[in-house]
């Protein structure tokens, strides 16, 4: 599980108690170790994974972390176990630009500091702002919307569903049923993303040097308390499955 804590008063205890558990790595080192972070980060906040590999391992790579803003990845998700031929082109499409909203969500990002650790390693603070929450899908005020407007879609064509079952039968009835509320579904997870407020987030980063090539490679993604190992409080977190 990764978890983003949301920037607050903390963000300043966060980087203070980091730094109590420093080691010793020199300046170019983490000035290079911050350079693969923003890195990393301007790759994530493309929506793109091509070239990722360069800045982070192949766990990290395939990761929950990555895969939040890979629209590829969620339009896999969403149709997980769902018959793809019942879904019209028209459906189809729809999804796709959903998707592509998580994938442009990212609108800035910032490695704020970079401490060394006692086994060698290098974490770095950094920030990301969102355009919207990221875990809109998954909270449980969104899902109470989306079974209201499916209730609504019910209610609002009872006699069109009527009719088109008496005419066409049920193969055709299910499968309008099926991609209108597809479709509705979408719609209110778009209004509710543009009725958001952009969002910031804080993570730690772990990188470390790999000693054949000098350079360093993001090996972890973790919220701010792992990042301090218990060692202060983080800010209010958002869990991302």
């Amino acid at each position: 599980m990764v978890k983003f804590g949301k920037i607050g008063a903390y963000l300043t205890g966060v980087c203070l108690s980091i730094s109590l558990l420093t080691g010793c790595v020199s300046s170019a080192d983490k000035n290079a170790a911050k350079d693969t972070a923003d890195n990393f980060l301007k790759v994530v906040a493309s929506g793109q994974t091509e070239g990722i590999n360069d800045y982070c391992t192949d766990e990290v790579a395939s990761g929950t972390f990555v895969k939040l803003f890979d629209s590829g990845y969620l339009a896999e998700q969403i149709l997980s176990g769902q018959d793809t031929s019942d879904l019209t082109a028209e459906t189809l499409s729809e999804l796709d630009e959903f998707c592509n909203l998580f994938s442009n969500m990212v609108t800035g990002y910032e490695v704020k500091e970079v401490t060394a650790n006692d086994d060698g390693s290098v974490t770095a603070i950094a920030t990301i702002t969102t355009d919207f929450p990221v875990d809109i899908i998954k909270s449980s005020s969104t899902s109470e919307k989306v079974m209201e407007a499916a209730g609504a879609y019910s209610s609002e064509h009872e006699e069109e569903i009527a009719t088109l079952y008496a005419e066409q039968g049920e193969e055709a009835t299910q499968s309008k049923i099926l991609n209108d509320v597809f479709l509705v579904a979408l719609q209110t997870y778009e209004d509710l993303i543009k009725a958001s407020a952009p969002q910031d987030y804080a993570i730690a980063l772990k990188l470390e040097k790999n000693a054949d090539t000098g350079t360093y490679l993001v090996t972890g993604v973790t919220d701010y308390l792992s990042a301090a190992e218990g060692a202060t409080t983080a800010a209010e977190e958002t869990s991302v499955q």
